[in-house]
């Protein structure tokens, strides 16, 4: 089991990994989760972080998570990153990523993604930063002006 302290705006997790999924019990206050050592799938982590309105900043970088990526992240209302840089993540990204209204930075790089980006993407008006590279994904980038705001693709 992993817990992680309280901070001034940063949410208390505890965290259980279990052979087949990760278990997470949050505390509905704060606004971030940053780089929380775990292993197993990410779907397990949902829902209840898909409960947590308030959550701004979800950086789960640089662990060893499987699974898909959970359609529930694009749906919190004030997201504005989210970094799943170098795990092992599959499939493909959530069609709802153009949902997520607030998302300035989208880093999923260095997992193992397929199929194409969605369509949806350029929906994300506010969005600065977009790396998907190290992936397996395969056709044309959507095309869009980005909002006018994408500076890092």
């Amino acid at each position: 089991m992993a817990r992680f302290g309280r901070q001034a705006n940063v949410v208390v997790v505890v965290v259980v990994v279990t052979c087949s999924d990760v278990i997470c019990l949050c505390h509905r206050s704060g606004s971030n989760i940053t780089n929380a050592g775990l292993t197993g799938q990410l779907g397990g982590l949902f829902p209840p972080l898909a409960n947590l309105s308030h959550l701004e900043l979800l950086d789960l970088q640089g662990n060893n998570l499987c699974g898909e990526i959970p359609p529930e992240l694009f749906d919190l209302p004030l997201l504005t990153e989210l970094s799943l840089d170098n795990n092992q993540l599959t499939g493909i990204i959530p069609e709802n990523v153009g949902q997520a209204p607030e998302l300035a930075t989208l880093s999923l790089k260095n997992n193992r993604l397929s199929g194409t980006i969605p369509e949806s993407i350029t929906n994300i008006s506010g969005l600065f930063k977009l790396d998907l590279s190290q992936n397996k994904l395969t056709g044309p980038i959507p095309k869009s002006n980005w909002g006018g705001f994408l500076a890092h693709l």
